[in-house]
């Protein structure tokens, strides 16, 4: 399964006005990097219950190294009763009742910097529940006992800018060309009784020789709509494609970019560099190390020549 990570500016504001204050001197004094380290080091031993979307959320561990803050949030929903089977004998192994919650470990990563009203959140994304609503919600809710007057906004960082750093300094090494479903000549190749599929998507992926990129065309990923141009360039008998997914070289580290979601709210793919431990979670120095790499990025994209 994909380590996906989504990226979040922080800044903070007066309620009636839309002067961001810098991070380091909110109101001319407090630093939020002190309300932070207090309010993470108090969500350990006091959860965060958000009754509303019936998610809790607790600080499993945390750590600050100079003006940054990485750890681990577990994060998880409740609600509803089942039962919890063992996969190989479909045995009931536990009765999960109403307010029992599965608290997943999420990996997060927050950058206070001095003189700038801007921060960056990074939190580990998961399919099973909400990891940056719940750790928004918490910090939120804290934030508004300490700083009355003041507002709190956590956003996606704009995409485009991170968009255009990978591709001026990035080398190519894969294009995927992604249709959502199975073609229908396709099932051909399965038993007479599996003809209809539902769900599944088709790749064709044109991979890059070994030390040498991909000679695509940067102009075209520059353009206002990258997936049009692609789209216009090139058909694919036989694959009506979605989305073009391209993978580059960063330095050392591999990036994705969706050219369909240039302009949404991008998710980072670390699975390349993240190892999973005996558990099946990401392994915490695997994710600490990802997540470092990750910002650079994101803050060389989203700063270059400020």
């Amino acid at each position: 399964m994909a380590t996906l990570v989504g990226a979040y500016h922080l800044r903070v504001h007066e309620k009636r006005q839309r002067k961001f204050e810098n991070l380091d001197s909110i109101g001319g004094a407090a630093d939020f990097l002190d309300f932070a380290q207090e309010c993470l080091q108090t969500c350990k031993t006091d959860h965060h219950n958000d009754i509303d979307s019936q998610r809790i959320a607790l600080i499993e561990r945390v750590e600050v190294d100079g003006r940054v803050i990485e750890g681990r949030i577990e994060v998880g929903d409740y609600g509803n009763s089942s039962n919890v089977r063992n996969v190989e004998d479909a045995k009931t192994v536990f009765k999960k009742k109403k307010l029992h919650a599965d608290a997943l470990p999420i990996f997060f990563r927050l950058e206070i910097p001095t003189g700038r009203d801007e921060g960056l959140l990074l939190i580990e994304k998961s399919r099973k529940t909400s990891p940056k609503t719940a750790f928004s919600r918490m910090l939120s809710f804290h934030f508004k006992e300490k700083f009355e007057g003041y507002q709190l906004a956590i956003n996606p960082v704009l995409p485009e800018q991170v968009f255009s750093e990978y591709l001026s300094k990035g080398s190519v090494q894969k294009i995927r060309f992604i249709q959502m479903g199975i073609p229908s000549d396709i099932t051909d190749l399965l038993d007479g009784g599996h003809k209809q599929i539902v769900g599944g998507k088709t790749e064709v992926v044109v991979t890059a020789p070994r030390y040498t990129p991909l000679p695509i065309k940067k102009s075209i990923l520059r353009a206002k709509d990258p997936f049009k141009a692609v789209q216009d360039l090139y058909e694919l008998t036989d694959v009506d494609y979605t989305n073009v997914q391209i993978e580059v070289m960063l330095g050392r580290n591999r990036r994705k970019i969706d050219l369909g979601r240039r302009y949404t709210s991008p998710l980072h793919d670390i699975t390349a560099d993240v190892r999973l431990g005996p558990d099946g979670n990401p392994e915490y120095e695997s994710m600490s190390e990802a997540f470092e790499k990750l910002a650079a990025d994101i803050q060389e994209g989203a700063y270059a020549g400020a």
